[in-house]
């Protein structure tokens, strides 16, 4: 058992279909959306306020 000279990980695929996806939000904000409405697109019935 000597040691790994090279190893390679590949992924591919749609994730876990949970929360935003960041290729579709960059798409969302160069198409000119606001940050408010691409966070309300994937979190749907969620309260944006400013905490400071």
């Amino acid at each position: 058992h000597g040691e790994v000279e090279a190893l390679t990980v590949e992924g591919a695929g749609w994730g876990h279909g949970i929360g935003m996806c960041q290729i579709g939000a960059l798409g969302r904000a160069r198409a000119g959306q606001s940050y408010r409405e691409i966070l309300l697109t994937y979190y749907p019935g969620t309260r944006i306020v400013r905490l400071y």
